[in-house]
Parts: C-alpha cells; structure tokens; sequence
C-alpha cells in the first residue's frame, strides 16, 4: 500500500514537472517573439525617421520623382500638395508641403509631415502602425 502511495506521488511529480517545462518553453517562445517584434518596430522606426530628415535635403525637393533615390528600397512618400496659408499670413510666401511617409515590410508605419523647405523645419502631424 505504502509502495503505491509513494508511486503516485512520484508521477504527480513528474507529471507536475513536465508541466512547468512546457509553461517555461512556451514562455521563451513568447519572449523571443516579441523581442524579434521589438526590434523589427524599432529598426521600421528608425527608417521612418531617416526618410523624414531625408526630405529636408535640396536634392530630394528638386527631384521630379515620388521616390527619391535611395529611399526607395526603404520607404514611400507620397506629396500630398501644399500646405494653405491662414488669412492672417497671406502676405508672407509660404513653401510649405505636406507628406505622407510609409515604411517598413513585416511592420510598417505611416507618418505625415509638414515639410517647410524655406525655413528648413518639419513638423510630424502624427504616425500610425498600419495593420492589413
């Protein structure tokens, strides 16, 4: 009797002990996801605002082209006209423009700016992570 007793408390153990191996598996499985996710996030992030500093630059403005070169691979931006001046600063000639950025692959976020190409100044209206 006492040799069953103890033989069913030893495949409670085991029993209990290959639960916590498949919890704790399951639990790195979960941590390498989300740090694989992390980093995708952060590196479409950092493309995002590397294409953002790139509209400031002259070559990218004179450009005729929506993609300029080298960003193509990377990122879309899409003019989407200029900005209209309030009434009360019509008199002063605004270069203002308005862009719609888009980065990234497995993440990808969107982002739109107001480029003002004669003082050399963005503005970042707002981003969003875009889901399919």
């Amino acid at each position: 009797m006492i040799l069953l007793w103890v033989m069913s408390i030893l495949m409670y153990l085991t029993w209990a002990i290959a639960q916590l191996e498949g919890y704790l598996a399951l639990e790195m499985k979960t941590n390498a996801i989300y740090q694989a996710y992390l980093h995708d996030f952060q590196k479409t992030e950092r493309t995002l605002l590397a294409c953002e500093q790139g509209l400031l630059e002259p070559a990218l403005v004179e450009s005729s082209k929506p993609l300029a070169e080298g960003f193509s691979d990377r990122c879309r931006i899409e003019a989407l006209g200029p900005v209209v001046p309030s009434s009360r600063t019509q008199e002063i000639p605004q270069q203002k423009y308005l862009y719609q950025i888009r980065a990234g692959n497995r993440i990808r976020i969107e982002s739109t700016v107001i480029v003002d190409h004669f003082a050399g100044t963005m503005t970042r209206l707002n981003w969003q992570q875009l889901y399919d």
